[in-house]
């Protein structure tokens, strides 16, 4: 029987949080071919990695000798802490970080049987490979280190969780802000054919106004913002793409209120029959001062979470995240095009 003091578990777990941290890390960023500082977190460690390394340790020692029952006993562990983690986060967070929606045998894409057996493959080379040699080092470590280096661990990595799930946070507050005024345009855009439709249908002046604004915004939409100058680096690549989405968006909302205001002037006549216009008017502002208002810093910091979970996916936000995605590829552009 293995018996690790807690320290000594404490020090096994935040190896195995690095040791997963390279391996995703250099993974992504070989497959993308820039540098991508991979995971949820901040620092150089991924939890997850840790948390299974323990709990397969923890299951698997005790038949250390019996590579079936290893086999069995991580992949069933992992799994069930797969599944737990990735539930539990897309419910408080509304992004899944992971996801196995498209491979064959998943279980509401937070698990599958493919990456089950490679769980289990792992915690054979866990036990027989990797264990062994991180064993006899951290257990050479003096245990008046080990108490000390453990604790000021827990605390960095305490701070960089707290920090981490500001940021998911806040991602999940910017993609519900984002819908609730996707879909409020889309009700006013709505409601304004319906009066365009209504008021219109018998004055071929209006008819022609309409179609003029409809024209300049389409103009004004094809129009290219991102100079030469924001290309320079990712940073301010990143803030251009932002400005050029308000931009749009903007001119948006500003072809919809002078819909609503040609509606107004002519309609004056069936004002009864369409009451909720100068609301709708109002709301339109309101929108557009919201847009403005928000700020810079609050795209950058989803974008860097995005980048470091490239595979992250949202079903009830699935619209906004990838409009977010796109602006985080802008930075990434930017960064391997200086």
């Amino acid at each position: 029987m293995y018996v690790y003091t807690a320290p000594q578990w404490l020090l096994f777990f935040f190896t195995y949080c690095f040791l997963g941290w390279v391996w995703e890390t250099a993974f992504v960023s070989l497959r993308t071919r820039a540098w991508t500082n991979r995971g949820f977190l901040f620092g150089p460690w991924i939890p997850i990695y840790g948390f299974g390394a323990i709990l397969i340790l923890w299951l698997t020692l005790p038949v250390r000798e019996s590579i079936p029952l290893v086999y069995l006993l991580g992949m069933l562990g992992a799994t069930a802490l797969e599944y737990v983690t990735g539930a539990a986060m897309e419910r408080l967070f509304h992004v899944r970080y992971w996801d196995y929606s498209k491979a064959p045998l998943n279980l509401n894409g937070h698990i599958c049987l493919f990456c089950s057996l490679g769980w289990g493959a792992f915690s054979v080379l866990l036990v027989e490979v990797l264990h062994p040699p991180v064993e006899r080092l951290l257990l050479s470590l003096p245990a008046a280190a080990a108490e000390i280096v453990s604790p000021l661990l827990l605390a960095a990595f305490s701070v960089d969780v707290t920090c981490s799930v500001q940021e998911a946070l806040h991602l999940k507050e910017l993609l519900g802000q984002l819908a609730e005024n996707n879909a409020a345009i889309a009700k006013i855009q709505a409601r304004l054919d319906e009066a365009s439709e209504a008021i219109g249908k018998n004055s071929a002046q209006l008819r022609r106004r309409l179609q003029s604004l409809e024209e300049q915004v389409h103009a004004r939409l094809q129009e290219p913002l991102i100079g030469s100058e924001a290309r320079s680096a990712g940073r301010r690549r990143l803030e251009a793409a932002v400005e050029e989405a308000r931009s749009r968006r903007q001119a948006l909302l500003r072809q919809l209120e002078a819909r609503a205001d040609a509606l107004m002037e002519s309609g004056q006549r069936s004002t009864a029959s369409l009451p909720d216009l100068p609301s709708l008017r109002e709301k339109l502002r309101q929108l557009e001062a919201s847009l403005a208002g928000r700020r810079n810093r609050e795209y950058r910091r989803a974008a860097e979470l995005l980048r470091r979970n490239p595979s992250a996916v949202s079903s009830r936000y699935r619209r906004e995240l990838e409009a977010l995605r796109r602006l985080a590829e802008q930075r990434r552009e930017g960064k391997k095009n200086p």
